[in-house]
């Protein structure tokens, strides 16, 4: 097995050995040999702009790699730059989230300057944030500069923002979806028949819902300073997934017959999901919300101004919003079983068979098709595919 990388690099967050961008997919590599190590399975990869986060597991066992400049916090007797994939201390992460070893990584996501760390204790998940910059609340701590490199982000904050369905679920809870565009972040908490969608970080244009009056700043709330409940389902909690772009959020509600609510900015049309898909129809939801059913099993990736949809009746992946450099994809269809990933301004589509295609902005070679917006297959048999901040990775076999 082997994990390749192409894209942006200048911070060596491609974890290659070096720091130039390529355009074709390069093996990456840690301290002792290629990624992953043997025996192990690359999971998930994602990027912030200078850093990379690996999720991969073992036989039960967890363990969670780095690249870039995340990598000083606690390497700082290598010298930067850190370009090749190296081990994330766990007991940082045990001791923040206040469960014991070894550590259990449910999910993983990342923001421009940070990331999310879902992690599974015995009886309660917990989240954490890694990274130390906080302008726009990404960290969801109520402190402007908190201390050090690892926080515990507090879920439940307030009554819930839009009418419905009771309070925050009472502990232990479950995490089932993170998820997170530049600079704001939302999660799933699931607790039996209970759970709350909570929100924070930029919200100056709504991609968190308009705000009481109490908090906004004009005509908008800026930031959420620490998650804020948005809504709550008592008595059934609907399967949800989330997909987050620079200044909007998208909510999908029960995938596999999804409707969609659609928040935040729409300058680019990135929420015209209603034109572009057919059969798509007007949907009850908060009232902050432009609400979509679409009634069948669709998957959602958001780039920075964009949406795409990749709709499993027509096995075809359509895009609305920003398509200066190709990011909507051209409806391409892609047979059943596809996965979508949305990066900044790209994104990877890996079917079922393996194949990898890459389309949209191709500024730093993450597309790898050598020609700036040209979608480019860029193999064949992968297991896995993910896209980041101009930054792209294949797991192949």
């Amino acid at each position: 097995m082997r994990l390749d990388a192409l894209g942006s690099n200048a911070d060596g967050q491609l974890g290659v050995g070096h720091t130039d961008d390529v355009a074709v997919p390069t093996p990456c590599r840690t301290h002792a040999g290629p990624m992953p190590p043997p025996g192990w399975h690359v999971d998930a990869v994602v990027s912030s702009s200078t850093s990379a986060l690996l999720h991969c597991t073992a036989d039960g066992a967890h363990a969670l790699y780095a690249s870039g400049t995340l990598c000083a916090h606690w390497d700082a007797a290598r010298a930067a730059p850190h370009t090749v994939w190296t081990a994330v201390p766990h007991a940082p992460l045990c001791d923040a989230a206040g469960v014991r070893a070894p550590l259990v990584v449910a999910h993983i996501a990342a923001a421009w300057d940070c990331f999310y760390v879902v992690v599974r204790g015995a009886d309660t998940d917990v989240l954490l944030a890694l990274g130390t910059h906080n302008a726009f609340a990404q960290l969801g701590t109520l402190a402007n500069a908190p201390h050090g490199w690892v926080h515990r982000v507090p879920l439940a904050h307030g009554a819930p923002l839009w009418p419905s369905g009771g309070a925050f679920p009472p502990a232990p809870v479950r995490i089932a979806a993170v998820a997170a565009g530049v600079r704001h972040a939302m999660a799933y908490v699931v607790a039996g028949a209970h759970a709350a969608l909570v929100g924070w970080g930029d919200a100056r244009h709504g991609q968190l819902g308009a705000p009481p009056a109490a908090h906004r700043v004009g005509r908008v709330r800026r930031v959420v300073r620490a998650p804020t409940v948005l809504y709550t389902w008592d008595g059934r909690a609907p399967a949800v997934a989330l997909a987050l772009g620079m200044q909007h959020s998208v909510v999908c509600v029960e995938p596999a017959r999804a409707t969609l609510w659609l928040l935040g900015s729409n300058r680019h049309g990135q929420l015209d999901i209603a034109r572009a898909v057919a059969g798509a129809a007007p949907a009850h939801g908060p009232p902050d919300a432009s609400c979509v059913a679409l009634g069948r099993a669709v998957q959602v990736a958001c780039n920075w101004h964009t949406t795409l949809v990749y709709d499993g009746a027509t096995q075809c992946v359509v895009g609305v919003g920003d398509d200066r450099h190709g990011q909507c994809g051209g409806a391409w269809c892609v047979g059943a079983g596809a996965r979508v990933c949305a990066g900044s301004e790209h994104a990877v589509v890996r079917g079922a068979d393996g194949a990898v295609r890459a389309f949209g902005w191709n500024e730093h070679g993450n597309v790898g098709c050598g020609a700036d917006d040209a979608a480019a297959p860029l193999c064949a048999g992968a297991l896995g595919a993910w896209a980041g901040m101009a930054t792209t990775w294949v797991l192949r076999a």
